[in-house]
């Protein structure tokens, strides 16, 4: 995919004026109960349009804070086994499932949308070292659970999930799992990395047989299938992906999903819509911080800070994201679930996958 179709592209120019929610570097934080925190997605889409705006422009200015927000997306991360992982250093709680996730913690969206924003940092300076942060951003999807920490998930069916909230149950929330894809297929398309392409093609087959448990008839999609939380905004952002899965692989089944959804509740594009609220989980404080990540924001209301990781061993071995995982529970919601522990790093593991979509213009 041309760098000026992907799907971060077409973006507004980003605002590079000091302001509320960004740290002395220009690099944007999350104030959570007056404290701030890097927050990995919000940093990767930040980066994103920097990105996009540099390309528009060739504007150095933008290519200079896109160089802070990768260097310090890397300064927070953890490298476990060769793998990058951008932790998030607050709590999350869906007061409403009884589930919650303690920091530090992982998300496979983040893990995607770092991997298109190193990417790019590539393509635009040629430097290795974003190629290099790029390789270990993907390990960090290729490790699925029970490994620690895991994003990726293997079901009793065989259907491969990469998790934006790593719990289990699994909640399979359907815009973070495509936003994953969309990183693989940016490394996919720089690398041309066999194993990447596998299990791209392995996400991409899930989201075509089990799409379809997302839609509602007359009705807003579900954000995931455990939380069936339905808005406006997540309504707009599946079906923009799942037109942009289409343009990507040349499979009419993601646009005729698509156009279902959009026939059951017309909405806005996606990006004019406000974030929706009732079902999201409630973000706070870790309540035993360390200072190991103190960004300054400008202006500071506070300064954060992030725990530090509590080891919980490993289940069993690290399953494969073939048609033979390793049984942890089925993607079907249970009624009560406890909430589960929260993933701390392991050693290295792998996971192989399956054969790559072949690019398609847009239909």
């Amino acid at each position: 995919m041309a760098p000026a179709s992907r799907w971060y592209a077409n973006r507004p120019l980003a605002n590079l004026a000091a302001t509320a929610g960004r740290d002395a570097d220009g690099v944007t934080v999350k104030i959570i109960e007056g404290r701030a925190y890097y927050h990995p997605v919000n940093m990767a889409d930040q980066g994103l349009q920097l990105v996009d705006s540099f390309r528009k422009t060739a504007d150095t200015a933008y290519l200079a804070r896109a160089r802070k927000v990768a260097a310090r997306l890397r300064t927070e991360a953890t490298l476990v086994g060769g793998a990058l992982y951008y932790p998030y250093r607050f709590d999350v709680d869906w007061e409403s499932h009884h589930r919650k996730l303690a920091a530090p913690w992982y998300s496979a969206m983040a893990q995607g949308e770092v991997l298109s924003f190193m990417v790019a940092m590539h393509e635009i300076t040629g430097e290795d070292r974003y190629l290099t942060w790029a390789t270990q951003t993907f390990r960090s999807l290729a490790r699925p659970y029970p490994a620690r920490p895991w994003v990726t998930y293997a079901d009793r069916s065989g259907d491969l999930w990469f998790e934006e909230y790593p719990l289990q149950p699994a909640e399979h929330v359907l815009n973070g799992d495509i936003f994953a894809l969309f990183g693989l297929a940016d490394y996919v398309g720089l690398t041309g990395n066999a194993e990447a392409r596998r299990l791209l093609q392995g996400g991409l087959t899930t989201i075509e047989r089990l799409g379809p448990r997302y839609r509602h008839a007359g009705s807003y999609s579900s954000y995931g299938i455990w939380d069936q939380t339905r808005s406006a905004h997540y309504h707009a952002v599946h079906i923009f992906q799942l037109r942009y899965l289409t343009r990507l692989t040349g499979d009419r089944a993601f646009a005729d999903l698509a156009d279902r959804m959009a026939a059951d509740r017309s909405v806005a594009p996606w990006r004019s819509q406000p974030t929706g609220s009732g079902g999201w989980p409630k973000l706070s404080p870790s309540p035993t911080p360390s200072p190991t990540s103190t960004p300054s924001p400008s202006p500071a209301p506070s300064q954060p800070a992030s725990p530090s990781p509590t080891p919980t061993p490993s289940p069993s071995p690290s399953p494969s994201p073939s048609p033979t995982p390793s049984p942890p529970p089925s993607p079907s919601p249970p009624p009560s679930p406890s909430p589960p522990p929260s993933p701390s790093p392991p050693p290295s593991a792998s996971a192989p996958a399956s054969p790559s979509p072949s690019p398609s213009p847009s239909p």
